[in-house]
């Protein structure tokens, strides 16, 4: 496979890109793909790649700046955390730390919201929070409504995403 150099003209003489449903297709026959047929598969991590003119694999969501915008972001955050969601209202541009500061509720998370966890040797809620690198403590809470109110009170503060942990 190989590199190109990508730029809006390329992409859309290969692809029509619909908005409304952040799907590919293709405009031409290419490798074992039809005119008309949807582009691209999706990956391990859930992210839609497509293929242009014998390319490595592109993400989809990057592929839709360049058919829109001409140019892709540092980082495209999926608003709604749903990878391969790639209709244009669910993209954004953003930087590392924006992209980080919109995401999903981890999978191991036992208290249902990102930074309150149960500190056993207090018996007590801890809320946290993590800004440039470091853990902030947000303090101890006997209830948990509490500490999540701490949290949302940081996430806020802090320009965290409305979605961040959802």
């Amino acid at each position: 496979m190989s590199e190109i150099m990508l730029t809006r003209e390329l992409v859309r003489e290969n692809l029509i890109y619909n908005l409304n449903t952040g799907v590919f297709t293709r405009k031409k026959r290419g490798g074992h793909s039809l005119a008309g047929e949807t582009a691209g598969s999706t990956d391990s991590n859930g992210h839609r790649q497509i293929r242009i003119c014998g390319s490595n694999k592109l993400m989809s969501h990057r592929l839709a700046f360049y058919y829109v915008l001409g140019w892709c972001p540092e980082e495209v955050d999926h608003i709604n955390h749903v990878r391969d969601d790639n209709r244009w209202i669910n993209l954004r541009a953003a930087s590392k730390q924006e992209n980080h500061r919109n995401r999903k509720l981890d999978t191991n998370n036992k208290s249902g919201f990102n930074g309150v966890t149960w500190y056993k040797n207090y018996s007590k809620w801890l809320a946290c929070i993590g800004i440039g690198g470091k853990q902030i403590n947000l303090g101890y809470f006997e209830n948990k409504d509490d500490a999540i109110a701490a949290r949302k009170a940081a996430n806020i503060k802090y320009g965290f995403h409305p979605n961040h942990g959802e």
